[in-house]
């Protein structure tokens, strides 16, 4: 079994295989009619009959239609005429659905179903003109005997939208795609294609042959699909986000549409050979339209079930450049480079309203999610919001040199980008509510993620910008050409190893850092014992200057105290000397005068000499006690003053040490080894985060490679395996053949032995019977043979198809090899 990438990657030779399948077809057919050629009689009425246009319906149509439906009278832009014009459908679309007479509008008017009734004002056509018309439509819609079935309409692809387009499951996301870029140039080109999940982180990036799928959040690519056909010009989401629309090719050559299943990657149909590139595109909400406008002026719309064409629009006088379906799917918006705008029913093709007002090329336009307003963009600056009745409700200048870009979120907000190279953010009144990024270069595409919170941008230089519209900050940069897988799990090994050696130095660094943050610690732990020491020791020192200072105080009134008391002494001493001295004075003027008063004068005045003399012994002794206790409290004071000095110089002493430690502490070192530490840490978490994310990128590149590896291994055993089956087919095949051609000339040789007895019936009657008998038997045994030959055919048809597709994909894997290859 071939998976969905695999099945992506040869899904651009389909058309090939369908060739390869015709062949095959047309060698049954032959087989076929070798079997019938022996008895056309018998096995005719066998063999279902072929309803064609031109042998069993146009008779009818000529019969009772052609008078209002031909080439001449076009009643309702209707023919009947020719098979082209029966196809081609008239004003309400196509009137047939291949293998679907319920579903086809011819069959409810001819039934009378609906109206208008055909033919008109008469009887329904009669039942067996009926049937046959019903059988024609269930066959396939056969325009001759030679021609092939058209397809009938397929149901993979359709989708039943609901009210507001939400999928009913979980959004779909990629699984398991292939991540190989087809291209990787060295330089980008201008990113004019981006389209974002409704519903889903998904952002879908336009390049050279290939389209990357990322995380919006992340910014992890998450697949590539392959575009082989050219550039992609236009991308879009379905509205339930599990298709991808991918259209553009290439200029003046070549352009299609194609859808792809977003969960696995793969190309479920393709629409489209114009011839020039898709400039405009977009998928109906039931995903069973696709629409496509270009430079031939021509917007046209295809059926996604068959390919075919439901109806176009030719009414525009310029290059077509934007189209979109409403979020009902009940109108189609179409502009173009002259500034002309129209909106048209959807299933139909018919006018509904023409947006008259843009001067110049319109360049984008956006449904809003209700469906009944649009706007457009367009280079003369401004920003039209219209009416589903063709009202223009708003106009808004959004950027000078000319709008590039518009879309209108469901929540209602609107996007915008301009050649200003500005991304703007509207509300659905057209308020500038601000701009969220510049770019480098003219900004050509914007969207808004599914949440409203993120936007994405690209430029005329190939940057691509994952704007947060509430911060107004890039918060990555996309590219749309990712690398190889090969290279990109070089780069992923390279990364890491640098990040790693990064890391060990960073580790290193900071084992550095903290050991010299323990040592700062141990010194300042040091530092600070230390410093209490001297502290304390100043303290000590405090307290004993306090104390000598309090001593001093005391001795120094205590040498006051014996000051005072020696001037007092000494002042006791004066006047006992004076006394002293006056009794002596006085026993002599006693004797001098002749001793008046006799020896009574004599004793008292001698009494008196030895009273003041004794009284002068002991004021003397006191003087002498008082000049000794001076000298004492003398000598105590200044031993104090010596004491407190030597007490303030050792606290000076001790203080100058304390302050000279507290000025020496470590502690800015400290806060250095600290500081150093913290930023070796920090370093140490970068560098370990990036070593994360480089070895998750790193496992990342290696599984995409291995997984891209093990498909193509897988892919070239399946188409081996194919290529084993179908030579085994053709083989059996071969054998049958051969068997049926015996039986054939069996056949062949009793017909003739039926045809030599016939000419002689009238005489032998009994033989002719006989052989006719034979004849029978030998058609029983040719039938048999043809029945086996029809196996045969239908088990040949089969393998072909698996060889013929086989074929395909490895052809279309060795071009998307080449591709690649030519790139690299």
């Amino acid at each position: 079994m071939l998976d969905g990438n695999m099945i992506n990657i040869v899904s651009h030779s389909v058309f090939r295989c369908g060739r390869a399948l015709q062949r095959f077809d047309h060698v049954v057919l032959l087989g076929a009619l070798c079997v019938l050629c022996g008895e056309k009689s018998a096995l005719a009425a066998e063999a279902p009959a072929k309803v064609t246009y031109a042998e069993h319906v146009r008779p009818i149509f000529q019969q009772s239609c052609f008078a209002c439906h031909s080439q001449d009278d076009m009643n309702s832009d209707l023919a009947l005429d020719s098979y082209g014009a029966v196809m081609s459908g008239g004003a309400g679309g196509e009137i047939v659905a291949a293998g679907d007479p319920d579903g086809s509008r011819l069959w409810a008017l001819v039934t009378h179903a609906d109206s208008p009734e055909m033919p008109p004002g008469g009887d329904k056509l009669p039942d067996d003109q009926l049937a046959l018309i019903r059988a024609w439509i269930d066959g396939g819609l056969l325009e001759n005997a030679g021609s092939k079935p058209r397809k009938g309409p397929a149901v993979a692809v359709a989708a039943a939208p609901t009210t507001d387009n939400r999928p009913e499951g979980e959004p779909a996301m990629p699984a398991g795609v292939v991540c190989e870029p087809v291209v990787a140039p060295d330089r980008a080109a201008a990113v004019g294609a981006i389209a974002v999940s409704p519903w889903a982180p998904l952002v879908a990036i336009g390049g050279p042959q290939q389209v990357s799928l990322y995380h919006l959040h992340s910014g992890q690519l998450l697949g590539v699909l392959p575009y082989l056909e050219g550039e992609p010009l236009v991308l879009r989401f379905s509205r339930d986000g599990s298709l991808l629309l991918i259209a553009g090719g290439r200029h003046g050559a070549f352009g299609n549409a194609a859808l792809y299943d977003v969960a696995t990657g793969v190309r479920v149909a393709t629409v489209g050979e114009e011839v020039d590139a898709v400039l405009a595109a977009d998928v109906s909400p039931d995903q069973s339209l696709v629409a496509v406008g270009g430079p031939k002026k021509v917007a046209r719309v295809y059926r996604v079930a068959d390919g075919s064409v439901a109806y176009e629009i030719r009414k525009h006088t310029d290059w077509v450049t934007a189209l979109e379906f409403s979020p009902d799917g009940k109108l189609l918006a179409t502009a173009d480079r002259a500034g002309a705008a129209y909106l048209w029913d959807a299933r139909g093709g018919h006018e509904a309203a023409s947006l008259s007002g843009h001067q110049e090329h319109i360049a984008a336009m956006s449904w809003r999610a209700d469906s009944q307003m649009l706007a457009t963009a367009s280079e003369d600056d401004t920003v039209r919001l219209w009416t589903t009745t063709g009202t223009q409700a708003k106009s808004f200048n959004a950027h000078g040199g000319g709008v590039l870009s518009v879309d209108w979120h469901r929540d209602g907000q609107i996007v915008t980008a301009g050649r200003d190279r500005k991304l703007k953010l509207w509300d659905g009144n057209g308020k500038h509510l601000g701009d969220l990024a510049d770019t480098p270069d003219v900004a050509l595409v914007a969207r808004l993620g599914f949440e409203a919170k993120l936007a994405a941008v690209g430029d005329w230089q190939g940057g691509v910008r994952i704007v947060d519209a509430a911060q107004k900050q890039v918060l990555r940069e996309l590219t749309p050409n990712p690398p190889r897988l090969a290279v990109r799990l070089e780069l992923a090994q390279q990364a890491a190893e640098q990040q790693r050696s990064a890391h060990e130095a960073a580790a290193a660094a900071l084992a550095a850092a903290q050991a010299e943050l323990a040592a700062a610690d141990t010194a300042l732990a040091q530092q600070r014992e230390q410093l209490q020491k001297a502290d304390d020791t100043a303290a000590a020192t405090n307290r004993q200057r306090v104390a000598a200072a309090k001593q001093v105080a005391e001795r120094v009134a205590a040498w006051r105290a014996a000051t005072e008391a020696a001037a007092s002494t000494a002042d006791k001493l004066v006047a006992a000397e004076q006394q002293h001295a006056a009794a002596q004075r006085a026993l002599a003027e006693w004797q001098v005068t002749g001793q008046p008063g006799g020896d009574a004068k004599r004793d008292e005045l001698q009494a008196a000499v030895k009273q003041t003399g004794g009284a002068l012994e002991q004021a003397r002794a006191a003087a002498a006690a008082a000049d000794r206790a001076l000298a004492e409290a003398a000598a105590a004071k200044q031993q104090a003053d010596n004491q407190a000095v030597a007490a303030a110089d050792a606290h000076r002493a001790a203080a100058a040490e304390a302050s000279a430690r507290r000025q020496a502490e470590p502690a800015a070192d400290r806060a250095a080894a600290q500081a150093k530490a913290s930023a070796s840490q920090a370093t140490a978490a970068d560098t370990a985060a990036a070593l994360a994310a480089a070895e998750a990128e790193l496992a990342r590149a290696t599984e995409l490679f291995q997984a891209y590896s093990t498909a193509r291994e897988r892919y070239a055993q399946a188409i081996a395996a194919a290529e084993a089956t179908a030579g085994a087919s053709a083989e059996a095949l071969a054998q049958r053949e051969a068997a049926q051609a015996v039986a054939q000339q069996q056949l062949s040789e009793k017909e003739q032995q039926a045809a030599a007895l016939a000419e002689k019936l009238a005489e032998l009657q009994r033989q002719h019977d006989e052989a006719v008998s034979q004849s029978e038997s030998a058609r029983q045994a040719a039938e048999a043979a043809a029945g086996e030959v029809t196996a045969a055919s239908a088990a040949q048809a089969a393998a072909a198809r698996t060889a013929a597709l086989a074929a395909a994909r490895a052809e279309q894997f060795e071009q998307t090899e080449v591709a690649r290859g030519n790139t690299e």
